[in-house]
């Protein structure tokens, strides 16, 4: 693992490894999306690429610790990103 990679982002039955600065842009930009009821495309970097992710008001995603279980964090909505960067 790369220094700094310590997020999971869960979106459309793929998981991506990526920083703390990356996760809480996705998640300020995921958030939006919805909050605006605006479909948009994310740009996700990870650590095997970049990504653009679709979000729209009727996405899930999950964005938690790398090294939490799987049901630790909460799908689309507050409290998502634990231990904010």
């Amino acid at each position: 693992m790369e220094r700094g990679e310590g997020w999971l982002v869960s979106h459309g039955g793929r998981e991506y490894v990526t920083s703390d600065e990356m996760a809480a842009i996705f998640l300020r930009q995921a958030r939006e999306a919805i909050v605006t009821g605006d479909s948009r495309l994310v740009v996700l970097r990870h650590t095997k690429g970049v990504e653009l992710v679709l979000v729209t008001d009727e996405s899930s995603y999950r964005v938690r610790r790398r090294h939490e279980p799987a049901d630790s964090s909460e799908p689309h909505g507050d409290g998502v990103l634990h231990g904010a960067p």
